[in-house]
């Protein structure tokens, strides 16, 4: 019925029932940002969400030249370099050094929750010289990431039901674009005054460990 329609389609837009309706109609289907949910978009608006989220010239630039294979060398001779000097394990070498690259890819999620059906973009870095490395570190910095004031879903606030917090406000903001909006600088300090507490006072990165 009409009242079921997914909110990316018009009431008077017709309902594809095949696959050959996805291709002739020019549709794309795509994952819901949230939840176990499949989008049908016009192919037309997804691109045209996805270019305006690109022309943020804060956060992506144009370059004119493909870089990929000249940035993989220099990968592999940091990851050479490093090794012989202990700094990487043979297991962690075998396990970070790339023989090939990829160009990475973004698409994006639509937020069905949200008004417009804004899409959140996913860059995705499989296949790319420094994939490898990144998952490493993240599991090197995920003792980091544990502490008593992350929630990771609203499952993990169901202590709330039972505090005394009766005379106050529990308050959840949104943020927009927060991972791309995030301050690289000092997030990197952060991280290192937190793995390499000493003389205070002084930006960890310049220290000499």
């Amino acid at each position: 019925s009409k009242n079921r329609l997914p909110p990316v389609l018009r009431s008077n837009d017709k309902i594809p029932t095949s696959l050959n309706d996805i291709e002739k109609y020019d549709l794309v289907v795509v994952k819901a940002d949230k939840g176990n949910t499949v989008v049908i978009l016009k192919r037309t608006d997804y691109v045209n969400k996805m270019l305006n989220i690109l022309s943020d010239r804060t956060k992506f630039k144009k370059v004119h030249e493909e870089t990929s294979l000249d940035r993989l060398r220099k990968f592999q001779s940091f990851l050479r370099y490093h090794h012989k000097r202990g700094v990487f394990t043979d297991e962690d070498y075998s396990e970070l050094f790339p023989t090939s690259t990829s160009i990475p890819t973004m698409y994006g999620l639509p937020k069905t929750h949200k008004a417009g059906i804004p899409l959140r973009p996913i860059l995705s870095m499989v296949g790319c010289f420094n994939h490898s490395i990144a998952k490493w570190i993240g599991r090197k910095l995920e003792p980091l990431r544990e502490a008593k004031s992350i929630a990771r879903d609203s499952f993990s606030l169901g202590f709330l039901g039972s505090s005394s917090l009766v005379d106050g406000y529990f308050v959840s903001y949104d943020v927009v674009s927060l991972f791309t909006n995030i301050p690289l600088d000092q997030t990197i300090d952060l991280i290192l005054d937190q793995l390499y507490p000493r003389n205070t006072g002084i930006p960890a990165k310049e220290q000499t460990f």
